[in-house]
């Protein structure tokens, strides 16, 4: 404990001397592609650099970010070679490097793979034997680059040494450390750049730099006085159970699937059999296409189109309805067959789970057995661990960087240490974006400020998702792109500032806010315009929520969307996934419109209006959840974008595959800034669902936090893209942590299969409803939904699915109304029936959302003449329509319409005088 003491109180101490002298640069300069310091006690100086970087070209432009500059002093004119000690990650494709072959120029770049290098160890290596040497014409200090290619390589020093020499690793380690000259070799550590991108560090930042890498190694070398020695037969043991548990894991997840196959039988059954309903009303809809084509005339010029176009319809929709009926009489046998086996199959699923839980309960218990449980469990290191942790990873060099920035910036710093809880809960929550824990904390302490309430419960976690998710700027997206459109394949929530840049040296227009995205969200929650499942969500949930790129007039705008022009897509029963079945209704499946994006508009009301493909389709999705406080993230399976979101039962995929392997035999992966690290997407779901027990996950980050102290890779999962991990490549910490993660939820699978969910009600669907009223001027008032013709929903089969046509459907405030959906055709019209006090011309208005600008209504009075109603491009929002006159006559009147993608609330007619 006095130990403990000690180092708290020198690290307060060494901030606290930051607090005067420093140089305060007059902006930030960006950092570069370079991690700049990884703890590793096994690189010289116990530090390596590396890259997330994966490039395969050299750099064409000396603002490349990738370039990292070092000055380094000659005492003598001549020729040098130049050595590297190398080291590349498990299963880095050949990563590389490149070095300039030009002192003080970068105009001759080569290239370094790691083809014959070791993925075990650091090795030194002549990078210019036999060629590329370095002509030094004078002693003194030279410019010398490197820049990073591919992802993978790891370098902790270098060495020039003088040509045709022979030198030990002995002499180029001492060179590194200091006492190199006498040989003429020259040594220095990779991370000792003065420049890396055109990230640059003052002299005094440097030896602050130095400060702050010894407070430390002086911390590491403490904390491991407390982690155990580990005895490695019982490692063996442990690690028996868990092969011996495969076999059994495997047969309980197929028996389980098996049971679930056969329970499903009925209601597919039964969901095909109301499908066919539909057939009828489907068949004649097509053939009355076919007649009305044929009946435009011979003279008709576009006859011919117009008869293929809707045989082929009715062709699609007869096969549609053929193959419905041969799934009925599939599902019909495979019925049978599940009342015949259910009963043995659900024995043999129960025999099989009950098998399985002894299996992880030896493993448990060969768990416990290696003595690390109580480690684990304990916060007693919890404020050194944090420290050490949050160090390393923000990297004692960019601390000195944001420590030069302003004279407030240590005491930032110095915060944050003397908070054990609220370090904790950032590293729980997987850390600021870019690490950069100095702009988290600047923002946590503005929102603090700015708000009360932000000291407690949800908005406290609020807050602080707020300060780890905008710790890069996240670039603001107003308007779609000048030239009118995006790509599907374009990364749509990736344009973030670069690592080390603040937010006082850019231009805070082109940013999201971060103090007013939390008041936007905590007003919005305090209204009660959120999804019910916020006020429960922790921090690193809500993150997914407030790092959006569309600026919050967007997302106010989605949500009023959505309440005016699809309610019924906005669940009251807790299901989050109603919110993407916006997508199927009102978002077309296709790019033959994208081209006609607007750039006076926000890019997703562009998707609204014109659809797209995949991406598009799941950047909508996202900010639609978004807009509703719901967590979502990017998620591709291989060659199509999915997206990834919180339900109150478990997060769910949409738009693609299911968790873990896709179709074509590889797994899913995550590819937001959030979620990318967790890589595959079974390792993503596994930490979703491990979280939701918060008291024990943070055992899990206990164990990743030693497995960093000791020098494992970071691995966020079992799975790779290519197959699962072996348990060696974990390395025992990272092991350990993913198995109390595996142990938190198979308890937590335990409860949930012990308390029955609640019995399924289905709801009312609604119906036509409302009064046609008339006032004392003569102005008749139809309200939407108080139709005569159709009083029910209609739909129709397509491709063996029911998309509507005219639906009745419920805002939140109770109000039924009518909507066309973009299915709708001219076959599908609504009537309205009754009295006009007097006869003659009327001028109508409709009050209706429209999501593009190409919108009309044809409306028809008593079988008469068509009439065309032009609507206005709302944006979804209400909006009333221009007049337009329409005869009447006195006493009973039939008024149909017809007419696709609109709600519609009421119409208005009044007598002209």
């Amino acid at each position: 404990m006095k130990n403990k003491m000690k180092l708290s109180v020198l690290l307060v101490a060494l901030v606290g001397s930051l607090l005067v002298g420093l140089a305060h640069p007059a902006s930030a300069a960006t950092a570069g592609s370079w991690n700049t310091q990884v703890i590793d006690p096994n690189a010289l100086g116990s530090v390596y650099i590396t890259t997330q970087a994966n490039v395969r070209r050299s750099p064409s432009s000396p603002d490349d970010s990738r370039i990292a500059r070092y000055r380094v002093n000659f005492a003598r004119a001549g020729t040098y070679d130049l050595y590297a000690r190398l080291m590349y990650s498990t299963g880095a494709n050949q990563a590389n490097m490149f070095f300039s072959t030009n002192l003080g120029s970068e105009d001759n770049w080569v290239g370094v793979n790691t083809r014959n290098l070791s993925d075990e160890k650091f090795v030194w290596v002549n990078l210019t034997e036999r060629d590329n040497q370095f002509d030094v014409r004078s002693p003194g200090t030279q410019q010398f680059s490197i820049a990073s290619g591919r992802r993978g390589m790891r370098i902790d020093a270098f060495a020039f040494a003088p040509s045709g020499g022979s030198f030990t690793d002995a002499q180029l380690d001492g060179a590194v450390a200091g006492n190199g000259q006498t040989s003429g070799l020259i040594g220095f550590q990779a991370e000792y750049a003065a420049a890396f991108g055109s990230d640059t560090i003052s002299d005094e930042g440097l030896k602050l730099k130095e400060n702050l890498t010894g407070h430390l190694l002086e911390l590491r070398a403490q904390l491991l006085r407390h982690i155990p020695e580990i005895d490695q037969a019982r490692v063996a043991a442990w690690q028996a159970s868990i092969k011996a548990e495969e076999e059994f894991a495997k047969k309980a997840a197929s028996t389980a699937a098996a049971v679930a196959r056969m329970k499903s039988a009925e209601g597919r059954l039964r969901s095909l059999e109301e499908t066919l309903k539909l057939g009828p009303r489907t068949l004649e809809d097509a053939q009355d296409a076919v007649t009305q084509a044929r009946a435009r005339g011979e003279d008709d010029p576009e006859l011919e189109s117009a008869v293929r176009n809707a045989e082929r319809l009715l062709s699609l929709r007869e096969r549609d309805v053929r193959g419905i009926e041969r799934n009925i009489e599939r599902a019909k046998k495979d019925l049978e067959e599940s009342k015949t086996k259910l009963p043995s199959a659900i024995r043999e699923a129960d025999a099989a789970r009950q098998a399985h839980q002894r299996a992880m309960a030896a493993t448990w218990a060969a768990m416990d057995a290696l003595g690390t449980r109580e480690l684990v469990q304990s916060n007693r290191l919890d404020r050194m661990l944090a420290e050490y942790t949050i160090i390393s990873r923000a990297s004692p060099r960019r601390l000195a960087k944001f420590f030069e920035q302003s004279p407030e910036h240590p005491q930032l710093i110095q915060q944050l240490f003397a908070d054990t809880d609220l370090m904790v809960n950032m590293l729980v929550a997987d850390g600021p974006n870019g690490e950069n824990y100095g702009e988290a904390m600047k923002i946590y302490n503005a929102i603090q400020q700015a708000s009360p309430r932000a000291n407690e419960g949800v908005f406290q976690r609020l807050a602080l998702a707020v300060s780890l998710g905008h710790a890069l700027p996240i670039t603001r997206r107003d308007h779609a792109r000048s030239t009118g459109s995006v790509s599907d394949d374009e990364p749509e929530d990736e344009e973030d500032a670069s690592e080390n840049t603040a937010f006082g040296s850019r231009d805070a227009s082109k940013y999201i806010d971060p103090v007013q995205r939390y008041l936007n969200y905590e007003k919005w929650y305090l209204a009660g315009e959120l999804d019910a499942g916020f006020k429960d969500l922790c921090a690193w949930s809500l993150v997914m929520v407030v790092d959006g790129r569309d600026c919050d007039e967007a997302v106010a705008w989605g949500r009023e969307m959505l309440k005016i022009l699809r309610p019924d897509t906005i669940p009251t029963d807790g299901n989050t996934s109603r919110y993407i079945d916006f997508l199927d209704h009102e978002i077309a499946y296709s790019a033959n419109l994208v081209s006609e994006d607007r750039p006076e508009l926000m890019l997703m009301q562009n998707i609204l209006a014109n659809g797209g493909i995949c991406g598009r389709r799941a950047f909508f999705g996202r900010f639609l959840l978004r807009s509703f406080g719901v967590p979502t993230t990017a998620r591709s399976e291989p060659g199509h974008a999915t997206l990834a979101h919180w339900h109150p039962e478990g997060w769910s995929v949409k738009l693609g595959g299911n968790w873990g392997p896709g179709n074509r035999g590889r797994y899913a992966r995550m590819n937001r800034r959030r979620s990318s690290p967790y890589g595959v997407d079974l390792n993503f779901l596994a930490s979703t669902q491990a979280r939701q027990d918060v008291a024990s996950f943070v055992n899990v980050k206990r164990a990743q936090w030693i497995s960093a102290l000791v020098g494992e890779d970071r691995q966020a999962g079992f799975y790779t893209t290519s197959g699962e991990t072996s348990f060696e490549d974990l390395g025992f910490w990272n092991a350990l942590a993913l198995h109390e993660q595996r142990r938190i939820i198979a308890d937590l699978d335990a409860k949930r299969v012990s308390t029955p969910s609640p019995a399924f009600t289905p709801t009312q669907a609604p119906v036509a409803t409302g009064r046609i009223t008339v006032d004392s001027r003569g102005i008749i008032t139809i309200p939407s939904a108080a139709t005569s013709y159709p009083t029910e929903s209609t739909a129709r089969i397509f491709r063996h699915r029911q998309p509507d046509l005219i639906l009745f459907m419920n805002d939140l405030a109770g109000n039924t109304r009518l909507h066309s959906s973009r299915a709708a055709g001219s076959n599908d019209r609504f009537t309205y029936t009754f009295d006009a006090p007097v006869a003659g011309r009327y001028l109508m208005v409709a009050r209706v959302a429209t999501p593009r600008w190409d919108r009309q209504l044809i409306a028809s009075a008593n079988g008469g003449a068509a009439v065309k109603m032009p609507l206005p491009y709302t944006k979804g929002l209400w909006e009333f329509s221009r007049p337009v006159e329409i005869d009447l006559r006195a006493g009973r009147n039939e008024l149909t319409f017809h007419g696709s993608r609109m709600t519609i609330d009421h119409f208005s007619l009044a007598p002209m005088r």
